[in-house]
């Protein structure tokens, strides 16, 4: 068995899917890792609009059906934002989607970013967000979010380097 870092998150499968924001500049990036059941998905920027954001989640969905994933690790740590302006789509679009696809585990990383923290927090209290079959929950870093998902993806075993 490998033994990974956290660093080696960016590298797996060396897939990336990634959105650009009209001035060129990537604001989504999507690792997928279908050998071991995980979606690292990642938001970097200030404030993205909300087609920026469904466009984000929009891609999410789509790599998490085309790699048939059921883990998720959403980091916004770089994100200063929060995301009202998908509170809607999210209801409507995500939550269905993610319960559809038989997602396990939907970690997410918050930004240190307060709006960011609250948009995040109000998220997680939607219906939907925690069933039997789903469970979600905020972390404040990587390393405590991949702890948590030990046990639904195959990487989150074999992560050395706490």
């Amino acid at each position: 068995m490998t033994n990974l870092n956290l660093s080696d998150l960016s590298d797996m499968d060396k897939v990336r899917k990634t959105l650009r924001n009209p001035l060129g500049e990537v604001y989504f990036t999507g690792h997928p890792d279908a050998n071991n059941g995980l979606l690292y998905a990642r938001c970097v920027g200030v404030e993205l609009t909300s087609d920026e954001l469904i466009a984000a989640g929009t891609l999410t969905l789509e790599l998490l059906r085309q790699y048939q994933l059921q883990c998720l690790l959403f980091d916004l740590s770089c994100y200063l934002g929060g995301w009202e302006g998908a509170y809607e789509w999210q209801k409507q679009v995500w939550i269905p989607s993610i319960q559809e696809l038989g997602l396990k585990r939907n970690a997410i990383v918050m930004s240190s970013n307060f709006f960011g923290q609250l948009s995040a927090e109000h998220s997680l209290t939607m219906e939907g967000m925690h069933t039997e079959q789903l469970k979600s929950r905020l972390f404040i870093n990587r390393k405590e979010a991949l702890e948590w998902l030990n046990g639904c993806c195959r990487i989150c075993k074999k992560v050395v380097g706490f």
